[in-house]
This record gives structure tokens, sequence and C-alpha cells, in this order.
């Protein structure tokens, strides 16, 4: 059948969910983008290295939170798929 595709779409088109993630994605982004903005006008006696770093670090600290989250990661642990090189 021609209008099928290999993930059992009948129309070929983008799923429902698939988009509203993305759009959710989006709006999440311009939130945070936003957010961050204000807070760096708010420290605006702050030199730009320090601001940086600040939103670096809060960055690296929520990705290795929600890290703990990933079921392989839960199951595997964090270092489990890294080899010496």
């Amino acid at each position: 059948d021609e209008g099928s595709s290999a993930s059992g779409s009948a129309s070929g088109g983008v799923p429902l969910v698939a988009m509203m993630c993305v759009l959710l994605k989006v709006a999440v982004s311009c939130y945070c983008a936003v957010l961050s903005e204000k807070y760096l006008k708010v420290f605006s006696d702050m030199p730009l290295p320090a601001k940086i770093s600040g939103l670096a670090t809060t960055w690296a600290m929520m990705s290795f939170v929600f890290c703990r989250f990933e079921p392989e990661v839960r199951k595997n642990g964090f270092f489990a798929n890294w080899d010496s090189m």
C-alpha cells in the first residue's frame, strides 16, 4: 500500500503527539531564554564570565540529576558504556 509508512501511519503525516512534544519543547526553551535574560539583567554588576559560569554550573548539575531518571542509567550505572579509549 503506497499510503502506509514503516511506522504504521496510514496517512504518512506526522503524529499529533510528536507535534505536541515539539511545540512544548519550543515553548519551554523560549520561556527558559526569557527567564535567563531576566536574571542576567538583575545581576548586571557581575562580570559576564561569572554569569556564564553560573548558568553552565546549574545546567551541568541539572543534567546530572535528570540523567538519574533514565532507566538504563539507573539499571547499569552512569559509567556503564564508557571505555578507556
